[in-house]
């Protein structure tokens, strides 16, 4: 039998940065700080390009 892999990092590390996007989002629209915005928004394609380049389904859920 095999174990199952566990996954290092913290849990719902990832619902929580998604949460943490959008009050920045949503503060930055509220402040009418559209530049940054784009910047959140910029930054979050950067750091997932890899992701983007290399598997076609997560791209187009992305997009």
């Amino acid at each position: 039998m095999s174990k199952a892999k566990e996954s290092s990092g913290i849990p719902n590390a990832v619902s929580f940065i998604g949460m943490l996007e959008r009050s920045i989002i949503l503060m930055m629209l509220f402040a009418g700080e559209y530049g940054a915005i784009g910047f959140v928004l910029t930054e979050k394609s950067i750091a997932r390009y890899k992701k983007l380049s290399e598997d076609i389904q997560f791209s187009e859920y992305y997009l």
